[in-house]
């Protein structure tokens, strides 16, 4: 336990959810959060949740990347296609 620390926290057992047992809501420690009503809480919570879904309802950083690398790697795969080519009708010619 860690003394002279308070984190407020909302945790939600029991959700009712086929997806979700237990939710956790870490509160911020700023003056923004006080005087915030339960309707504000669950506005911020759909924000969020909203901001880091895909149409699928999962993360989408890892295909993102994803796609990142292969177009990274995009240039250099076609000049080696396209040398391969030339060098194939060079020596076919």
């Amino acid at each position: 336990m860690v003394r002279g620390y308070q984190r407020r926290v909302v945790f939600l057992k029991n959700t009712g959810s086929t997806l979700f047992d237990e939710a956790y809501f870490l509160m911020s420690d700023t003056e923004a959060c006080s005087g915030v009503t339960d309707a504000e809480m669950v506005k911020e919570a759909n924000r969020i949740i909203e901001q880091n879904l895909t149409r699928d309802g999962y993360s989408d950083s890892g295909a993102r990347r994803a796609l990142k690398f292969i177009l990274r790697q995009l240039p250099a795969f076609l000049a080696g296609a396209v040398f391969s080519a030339a060098v194939l009708f060079l020596i076919f010619l």
